[in-house]
């Protein structure tokens, strides 16, 4: 089944999906990413265009399985227009209206950037303090790849100037893929890890929606 939740939807997804396993309703669970932003970008707009790129992204959701332990899961909402998408690729059959505004991905992005960067320090600070954890104790941080300054003015909040090699960035090579970013990010920078280490992937768009996990390395 679907899950769209703009750039949050992989991190809502994979909760869905460990839940799934967790409560023994399914053995193994495939969550697949794929985002076509091309497809909806709306190219006379600056805030928009230029930033987007595709790709995909999947996982493996299994019991007991040594690799990456989901800990926690936050899930978060806060209503904004300022980032959204009405339909995009999958309502623009009509020749005459499939360029449309109302069809095209759309943001106001200083707005967003305001608003995003005090609320994800907060939804990961939150979880964190939940299990007796302060930024201090993380060792990545695999952020929600938008752009490079939202994702600097973020870290610096969670783990000031001198942290920021915490937080990887692989915008020079994919662009924003939306909500494969995360995991992209994930997947090249985790192979210097120790058992015992832990991490957050922490995705969040439009909506406005956050979707963190904590994540916890095993043997």
């Amino acid at each position: 089944f679907d899950c769209s939740v703009g750039c949050s939807s992989g991190a809502y997804a994979i909760q869905m999906a460990h839940d799934a396993v967790a409560l023994g309703r399914a053995r193994c669970a495939l969550v697949c990413v794929p985002e076509l932003p091309s497809a909806y970008a709306n190219f006379r707009e600056r805030d928009s265009h230029f930033i987007l790129g595709d790709a995909a992204a999947a996982v493996v959701i299994q019991p007991d399985r040594p690799g990456l332990e989901i800990v926690d899961v936050e899930l978060v909402s806060r209503f904004s227009n300022n980032v959204r998408n009405n339909g995009g690729f999958l309502n623009r059959c009509d020749a005459e209206h499939r360029d449309d505004a109302d069809k095209l991905f759309y943001q106001q992005g200083r707005r967003v950037f305001r608003d995003i960067v005090k609320l994800v320090p907060q939804v990961i600070e939150g979880q964190l303090g939940r299990h007796k954890l302060t930024p201090s104790d993380v060792r990545r941080f695999w952020l929600h790849q938008a752009n490079a300054r939202l994702n600097g003015a973020i870290g610096e909040r969670l783990v000031g100037p001198k942290g920021q090699d915490k937080l990887p960035m692989v915008l020079e090579h994919t662009a924003n893929t939306a909500a494969a970013g995360a995991l992209l990010a994930l997947d090249g920078h985790r192979d210097d890890l120790r058992p015992g280490d832990v991490g957050v992937l922490c995705a969040f768009g439009a909506g406005y929606t956050v979707g963190s996990l904590l994540l916890r390395v095993t043997e």
